[in-house]
């Protein structure tokens, strides 16, 4: 970087120096120049002040400068880089963020998948219990019918069978006649009743 900027300002001294000499050269034919004619002496002293200025920006402010401009360009560098790591790290996060989101989503189908499952299991188990259980209440009822009307016919039948052999009884005691006979068939036909 030195030679470069070396470089640079005597290329600058030289063009300096030449177009002096062609503007100088140039007056002396009467075609009137911009500048004055070329001066040795000040363009001497001009190249001395030039490069003085140049030596003291090197030694003072030349390195000054470039340490601000290398720790500038590395901070830059710094910054990039942290950004680009902060870039790749949020990407990393939304992705996994993604496959959580996913992943919760899938969880969320299965459970629901499984609670529906379940509550129609629970359902078809309740109603089959309960069907059972009416099934078995009608039987039972229908059983307690049947075992009622065995028992209402049985007692019927003794009952009657007591009221005849009673019946058969008392008209073998009375010598009835056909109005006594039959008030004694209302009468127990009344008792049958209660």
């Amino acid at each position: 970087m030195n030679r470069i900027m070396f470089g640079f300002s005597a290329a600058v001294l030289v063009v300096m120096n030449m177009t002096t000499c062609v503007f100088a050269e140039g007056s002396e034919h009467g075609e009137g120049g911009i500048l004055p004619p070329f001066c040795t002496d000040l363009a001497l002293w001009t190249a001395i002040t030039f490069f003085l200025v140049l030596i003291i920006l090197y030694k003072f402010a030349w390195g000054p400068i470039m340490e601000g401009l290398t720790k500038r360009e590395q901070y830059v560098l710094d910054q990039r880089s942290d950004a680009e790591k902060a870039n790749a790290d949020a990407v990393a996060l939304l992705n996994d963020y993604k496959q959580q989101l996913a992943n919760a989503k899938s969880e969320i189908q299965q459970m629901r998948a499984d609670a529906q499952a379940a509550a129609e299991k629970a359902s078809t188990l309740l109603l089959n219990k309960t069907k059972s259980d009416i099934e078995a209440e009608k039987k039972a009822a229908t059983q307690e019918i049947v075992n009622a009307k065995v028992q209402a016919q049985k007692e019927l039948a003794s009952m009657s069978a007591e009221l005849a052999v009673e019946l058969a009884g008392k008209i073998l005691q009375q010598n009835l006649d056909p109005s006594s006979h039959q008030k004694l068939i209302n009468q127990a036909v009344a008792k049958l009743g209660k």
